[in-house]
């Protein structure tokens, strides 16, 4: 098998992976949230809501048979270099249309709401529970207790860069082709080797700072079943922070495995490429499954179940596009995402500004320092 056709399987699962997910992302968002509009689910099974559900389906089908058929045509007609580096190109380009549907059907959904002239919603009082609170600082000690297993694990390779630079050949790989084979080298430096390192333990710092956050985030709970809403938002803290802890461990892998193969000027391991992956998936897999089910379980399923309370993430016009929430007056740095699986940075508050510019900041760096190296 030739670089160029692994290459072009890879991508074949990745196109898939992100058609999927895209497409029944709506499937894994929050009770009365439709394409970033809050809208009441009854609404939802409107005839308007179920035609634009459906030009949504059929919109992002035509992107996801054109980014192939875009693949396709590379892998046919292009070296296997050129095809190797204008694959970011075409990733890049499948979640700019995907994004553009969105955008699309949110304002879609929003011209449709607006029509429905609804009463405006009245804030309700908010309720604190000590006790709830007592049971989220215990998880969240927990998971520190956790994240400093991969946190130690990257310090320490860091220390043993320094051990073991001085019989560290003069040149030394760069980069590993979608067959784990080197195929850049560049030459010594302290910073070179430290970088894998560096970035592992940068990535398990932010993940970490990510789970905390998490489990201080606000909760929205049913005032008509209080003890049971609470119970099911620990399971679910629970599995979205398990979640975020596989991922971390498998990027810790992933660098660590770059790591020695830099050292010994050799080849990617397999085995643990195949490891960091399934660690990944089951991620991945995991934090789906456990959103999907809390979802589920808060939907009402009578008239006397429906939830009647609002949060402020609740109202449209703190939201732009129904994907990034902008509240000043809310000290929340993290809320629930209204359009698929996870949370998003409140970039209204200070610290989410903050954290915004660093993961821009960070994923530059880590996009132009190998072109640059």
């Amino acid at each position: 098998m030739t670089e160029s056709t692994f290459i072009f399987i890879i991508l074949l699962f990745v196109f898939t992976l992100c058609f999927l997910t895209f497409t029944f992302s709506q499937k894994f968002s929050r009770p009365h949230q439709c394409f970033g509009v809050t809208l009441n689910e009854n609404y939802q099974k409107n005839p308007s809501i179920l035609n634009i559900t459906r030009q949504f389906f059929r919109y992002s089908t035509f992107i996801f048979i054109f980014s192939l058929l875009l693949a396709l045509i590379g892998y046919a007609l292009l070296s296997e270099d050129t095809f190797g580096l204008a694959i970011p190109f075409l990733i890049i380009l499948t979640m700019i249309g995907y994004f553009a549907v969105y955008i699309i059907t949110h304002n879609k959904v929003k011209a449709f709401k607006k029509n429905l002239k609804e009463k405006p919603i009245v804030p309700t009082k908010m309720v604190v529970d000590t006790t709830f609170i007592q049971e989220k600082l215990r998880l969240k000690n927990i998971f520190k207790i956790l994240f400093s297993a991969p946190l130690l694990f990257n310090l320490s390779i860091s220390l043993y860069t320094f051990y073991r630079y001085p019989s560290v050949p003069d040149l030394i790989p760069m980069h590993w082709n979608f067959m784990g084979q080197i195929d850049a080298w560049t030459p010594k430096s302290f910073f070179t080797l430290l970088m894998p390192s560096i970035f592992s333990v940068f990535l398990v710092i932010m993940l970490l700072f990510t789970v905390t956050s998490l489990f201080n985030a606000r909760g929205k709970l049913n005032p008509k079943k209080l003890e049971g809403s609470k119970k099911e938002l620990l399971i679910y803290l629970k599995c979205q922070a398990f979640s975020i802890y596989l991922l971390t461990l498998s990027i810790s892998l992933m660098f660590a495995s770059i790591a020695f193969a830099t050292f010994t000027a050799s080849a990617m391991s397999k085995p643990i490429m195949l490891i960091f992956g399934a660690l990944l998936l089951a991620g991945v897999l995991l934090m789906l499954y456990g959103t999907f089910k809390y979802n589920r379980k808060r939907s009402p399923k009578t008239s006397e179940e429906e939830d009647f309370s609002y949060a402020p993430e609740d109202d449209d016009n703190y939201w732009v596009w129904g994907s990034f929430y902008n509240n000043p007056n809310d000290p929340s740095l993290f809320v629930e995402k209204r359009y698929g699986v996870g949370w998003t940075v409140n970039i209204g508050n200070k610290k989410g500004k903050w954290l915004l510019a660093f993961l821009t900041l960070f994923v530059l760096l880590s996009l132009s320092l190998p072109l640059i190296l």
